[in-house]
């Protein structure tokens, strides 16, 4: 699978395939990749053969790449629902005032 960088991971190994254009991008697409008994690695992407360079592991490592993942960010604190102030006007009720103005006189 090509990562959203045009990287492919092979047997710990990674592989930067080259832009053949700007538009065109295989990110997140299946490819194959065939290794012949002499170590010769090619990656094909809908039956054409790409073009790639390997990164060193040390480069790997100095942006990120198979180090252990970071640690998720700490959750948000929820709030529980509070009940309203006891001067708030939910608690005020209707008032008769407000009820005959709201239905109408009956």
């Amino acid at each position: 699978m090509v990562s959203e960088d045009w990287v492919v991971r092979y047997h710990n190994r990674l592989l930067q395939l080259e832009r053949k254009s700007q538009h065109w991008a295989p990110a997140r697409s299946r490819v194959r990749v065939r290794e012949n008994e002499a170590g010769e690695v090619a990656i094909h992407y809908r039956g054409q053969r790409m073009v790639f360079r390997e990164l060193k592991a040390s480069t790997a490592m100095s942006e990120g790449r198979g180090a252990a993942p970071s640690p998720a960010p700490p959750s948000p604190i929820l709030r529980r629902n509070l009940p309203p102030a006891p001067n708030h006007p939910w608690r005020k009720g209707f008032s008769a005032k407000a009820h005959a103005r709201f239905f109408g006189a009956a």
